[in-house]
């Protein structure tokens, strides 16, 4: 028979697999639904009906507050025909009994435009109950190196990787002092972080004793570029240190005699 530990156990098991079976079910629909009031609202763009379109969004937003939008997404999207819609990220908040979720579309369109529409909706709401629009098409086409570039720095992180293991292998192999520090040592990895963009500036360092990808990336919702660099600093100071650490080579104990020291005499022969 299960115990109380036994059974509060595969409660809380139960209740962590409910929350997150409901909290996918919820994110399919939630997403769904903002999928759909995204089309509909990018159609009337294209199609030039602002009536339809202020319909939406007219719970939340006066006219003169959409006016300045729609000009702004008609100028972006005015020769477009079709476009691609494609799913960046999803969020919900609870806030004093409201719940808010809101969802980042990416559109390309025929045209090559490329633009980014966050979405918010509401309990309360019906339809669209905050709409944010960005045209990142000059940004996305500055940051066409990206792929290629990082394509290069995969290679770069797998040269270091393969740099970190002969360091480790070769730390085993010696003779040294603090062998197990070292070996350690040999798996560390100092890195920095800089991410720069329209009013974005970060940076700062990181350690790790794992290997790290280090890549460049381009978020075009925030448009800002982000490099990463992680280099086996631990495996490069025990490179420049190796042979300092290495102790020398014990010699083998030669065995004694009895006649040590003493000088060997021929034997006279007699005639």
């Amino acid at each position: 028979m299960f115990n109380t530990k036994s059974k509060l156990s595969l409660f809380l098991c139960a209740i962590l697999l409910l929350s997150i079976v409901f909290s996918g079910c919820s994110i399919v629909e939630d997403s769904a639904e903002s999928r759909a009031l995204c089309e509909t609202f990018v159609d009337h763009i294209i199609h030039d009906d602002y009536t339809a379109a202020y319909e939406m969004i007219q719970e939340v937003a006066s006219e003169e507050e959409f006016q300045p939008l729609w000009s702004s997404m008609r100028n972006v999207l005015k020769n477009s025909e079709s476009y691609e819609l494609q799913q960046k990220n999803w969020y919900k908040n609870w806030n004093n009994g409201v719940t808010t979720t809101q969802v980042l579309f990416e559109i390309t369109t025929n045209d090559e435009k490329v633009c980014q529409i966050l979405i918010y909706t509401m309990d309360e709401v019906e339809g669209i109950a905050g709409l944010n629009f960005l045209d990142s098409t000059d940004f996305v086409q500055k940051t066409s190196f990206v792929g290629a570039v990082n394509v290069a720095l995969i290679v770069f992180t797998l040269a270091c990787l393969a740099f970190s293991i002969w360091m480790f292998v070769d730390c085993l192999k010696r003779r040294l002092k603090s062998k197990l520090l070292w070996a350690i040592i040999t798996l560390c990895y100092v890195g920095c972080e800089v991410t720069t963009g329209a009013s974005v500036f970060n940076f700062y360092f990181r350690f790790s004793l794992l290997a790290g990808l280090t890549n460049i990336s381009a978020d075009r919702a925030a448009l800002a570029i982000s490099v990463t660099v992680l280099l086996p600093i631990g495996a490069l100071i025990y490179f420049l240190l190796r042979k300092r650490l290495t102790l020398p080579e014990e010699k083998p104990a030669q065995p004694s005699s009895e006649n040590d020291g003493e000088a060997a005499t021929p034997q006279a022969t007699e005639e």
